[in-house]
C-alpha cells in the first residue's frame, strides 16, 4: 500500500522515518513530504494545498493509499481529506498527536497556521462541521498523556476515530512508539 506521511510544525518529512522503515520492509510504499513552510506561515489550508498537489504529481490518479498525520500535520490531512476531496482516494488515516481541538500553544505565535490551530478558530470548526465526510473512512487518533505541545493533550482526542491513549514520555516520540507503528501495521488489510 502506499502510504503518505505528513510532518507537523517546523518539522520535515524525515521526522517520521521510523514509520516508514517499519513499513517499508514489508512491501508499502512511504512518501514523507517536507512541506514548506513549515511554520504553517501562510496557513494550514496553504499546506493542505501543497499536500494535493505533491500527492496528485506523486500517486497515480487510481492508487488509493494511507495517510499518517503528525501533529500540525493531522489538521493538514483533514483539510485535505474534507476539502479537497482527498477522501476519495484516502482509504485509512492515522492521526498521531493531532490538535484537532487546537492547542493553548497556538496563542504563543502570530501567524496564520498558529491561529488555525486554536481552540474554536475558524479552520477547527470548520473541520468539525464537515467530519461527516470521513464517515466511511477507517480513522485512527493517537495522544499521550504526557504530551506537552498539545494542550490539553486531550485535545488529540477525536469523537469519529478509535481513540489510542499511550505512555509516550513525549510529543515527538510519538512517532517512534512501537505500540503506535504496530497498530497502523495492523490497521492494513492483508
Amino acid at each position: 500500500m502506499n502510504v503518505v506521511l505528513i510532518h507537523g510544525v517546523f518539522d520535515r518529512g524525515t521526522l517520521l522515518a521510523p514509520i516508514a522503515k517499519a513499513l517499508e520492509p514489508q512491501g508499502h510504499q512511504c512518501y514523507c513530504p517536507g512541506l514548506t513552510p513549515s511554520s504553517a506561515r501562510h496557513g494550514i489550508k496553504d499546506l493542505a494545498s501543497k499536500l494535493r498537489n505533491y500527492i496528485d504529481s506523486t500517486l497515480n490518479d487510481e492508487e488509493g493509499f494511507m495517510l499518517i498525520g503528525f501533529s500540525m500535520g493531522c489538521l493538514v490531512s483533514r483539510v485535505y481529506l474534507q476539502e479537497l476531496q482527498g477522501v476519495q482516494r484516502c482509504h485509512i488515516f492515522h492521526a498521531i498527536a493531532g490538535p484537532h481541538h487546537g492547542s493553548w500553544w497556538a496563542y504563543f505565535f502570530f501567524w496564520q497556521g498558529a491561529k488555525d490551530m486554536r481552540p474554536n478558530s475558524e479552520l477547527l470548526v470548520s473541520l468539525k462541521e464537515t467530519q461527516h465526510r470521513l464517515n466511511d473512512m477507517q480513522l485512527h487518533s493517537y495522544r499521550t498523556l504526557y504530551d506537552l505541545m498539545i494542550l490539553p493533550s486531550k485535545s488529540s482526542q477525536w469523537a469519529i476515530a478509535k481513540n489510542h491513549i499511550t505512555r509516550t514520555a513525549l510529543h515527538h516520540l510519538m512517532v517512534k512508539d512501537k505500540t503506535i507503528i504496530q497498530q497502523i501495521i495492523n490497521s492494513i488489510p492483508t
